[in-house]
């Protein structure tokens, strides 16, 4: 290269340089320095949401050639803030069977 296009070359790194550090600048000063909010913080529920009956019952004996007994063990649980009653059954996903004072 010759010296003249070394210092163009120079030149044209320096000033893209300078104007990416003004650009930079003008982003961080626009966008990462902008007035902060904080976010409103969620209610937490209150102590005692939920109710929970849970149950277990065996019957039956095992007959030759089985595996032991019949059993069943689950729990009824209650959102006391909005009324659903949940069935779950041997470690089951809960689901809705109703809601408190409906028939």
């Amino acid at each position: 290269m010759t010296t003249s296009l070394k210092t163009k070359g120079g030149a044209i790194l320096l000033a893209g340089l300078i104007v990416g550090s003004l650009a930079a600048a003008a982003l961080i000063h626009g966008t990462a320095f902008a007035e902060v909010r904080a976010q409103a913080t969620p209610q937490a529920s209150a102590p005692g949401r939920y109710q929970v009956s849970s149950f277990a019952y065996g019957y039956g004996y095992a007959a030759a050639g089985t595996s032991g007994s019949q059993s069943k063990v689950g729990a009824y649980v209650v959102d006391t803030e909005t009324g659903d009653l949940y069935l779950i059954v041997e470690g089951g996903k809960p689901h809705l069977v109703g809601r408190v004072g409906e028939k």
